[in-house]
């Protein structure tokens, strides 16, 4: 899969991505999201033609909108978050991005990861704080939305309740 998307623009994995969370595909999407993530950042530092405004502003939205299911998906189970960004660290480190080929950037290409791979050794030295912090995240989200279900059933209760006059 990832390699019949390495021709295309960075924008085809982030659709990949949906198409595969909307199947349920969770970690075959994680995996296209995030190496997505890897090959736009580097797409957008070496492409001449780049403008902040509108590439910059795409990957952005992108990251965002596309990556919250992600983020909440792989933040129910630490190990599996690791593993699945380390594949896609790995993927991309070992395959040039074929639709933009650039061998002066060869340096930057492997540097895009950097980040990433920062975050990753700091999830690894403190899973235990990262899974303890974020299923208290899970709980009160839960908790939130159940409250939430709950007063918008009062409300609509008392909307189908004639007024007296």
């Amino acid at each position: 899969m990832a390699d019949s998307l390495d021709r295309l623009h960075p924008l085809e994995y982030f659709t990949k991505a949906g198409k595969l969370l909307a199947s349920n595909n969770l970690n075959e999407a994680s995996f296209i999201f995030y190496l997505g993530s890897l090959r736009y950042r580097y797409y957008n530092s070496v492409n001449p033609s780049y403008k902040e405004s509108e590439d910059g502003a795409l990957f952005a939205s992108l990251n965002y909108a596309v990556g919250e299911p992600f983020y909440m998906f792989l933040k129910a189970n630490v190990n599996n978050y690791i593993s699945i960004v380390k594949k896609s660290i790995d993927w991309y480190s070992s395959h040039e991005y074929k639709f933009y080929v650039d061998s002066k950037s060869k340096e930057k290409y492997l540097s895009t990861a950097k980040d990433l791979n920062e975050m990753m050794a700091n999830l690894e030295k403190n899973k235990d704080k990262y899974g303890e912090t974020w299923a208290k995240e899970r709980q009160d989200s839960e908790k939130n939305f159940d409250d939430r279900l709950k007063e918008l059933d009062k409300q609509l209760n008392n909307a189908a309740q004639p007024t007296k006059q």
